[in-house]
């Protein structure tokens, strides 16, 4: 990368977040029924109002499997409550959509046998998934630091400028980031 530029790699998500980056990639396999899938793996099928496309409330999975019982022996049980919380736990930290109030069901498609969960690159699939909002949560119709030579040279002197283009310069200047 040019001298002064930085960005999030692969090692970066490996060693701050803990996720593997190695392994069998997690691609999308198909569209499956997700209320199928949904009562397959939780146990319980989501109602309509909390279901928004493919995706569910996180407050919903919060308020059905919040707290587990001290006393449940049942290992089936606890394997739902592990999804439900690995489902929060991308929802809410990992790969928030753009309210971060809901989760997609698809997610348990790589939830359903717990033996190769960890087998995932789930770190790569996380990095993939920042760049991904990256590109599409920029705004093109929005003057950049490319575009601030041109604005500045239209308006020079000019009062009339835009209040976060009448300093242009401060952010033109070389600073050392290391």
């Amino acid at each position: 990368m040019p001298f002064g530029e930085c960005t999030i790699t692969l090692q970066d998500v490996g060693m701050l977040v803990g996720l593997p980056v190695d392994g069998e990639p997690v691609l999308s396999r198909g569209s499956p029924n997700i209320l199928e899938l949904a009562e397959e793996l939780l146990g319980v099928v989501p109602p309509q109002s909390e279901i928004k496309g493919h995706r569910v409330r996180l407050s919903w999975l919060a308020a059905i499997f919040g707290d587990i019982a001290d006393d449940i022996d049942d290992v089936d049980v606890l394997v739902r409550y592990g999804r439900a919380w690995i489902l929060r736990y991308l929802g809410g930290v990992l790969v928030p959509d753009r309210s971060s109030s809901y989760v997609s069901l698809r997610w348990l498609l790589f939830l359903r046998d717990f033996d190769i969960i960890r087998t995932y690159a789930w770190g790569a699939a996380v990095l993939g998934y920042l760049y991904r909002n990256l590109c599409t949560s920029t705004d093109y119709k929005t003057p950049s630091c490319v575009d601030l030579p041109f604005y500045y040279s239209y308006g020079h002197g000019n009062d009339s400028q835009p209040l976060c283009l009448r300093h242009f310069h401060l952010f033109l200047q070389p600073v050392q980031l290391v």
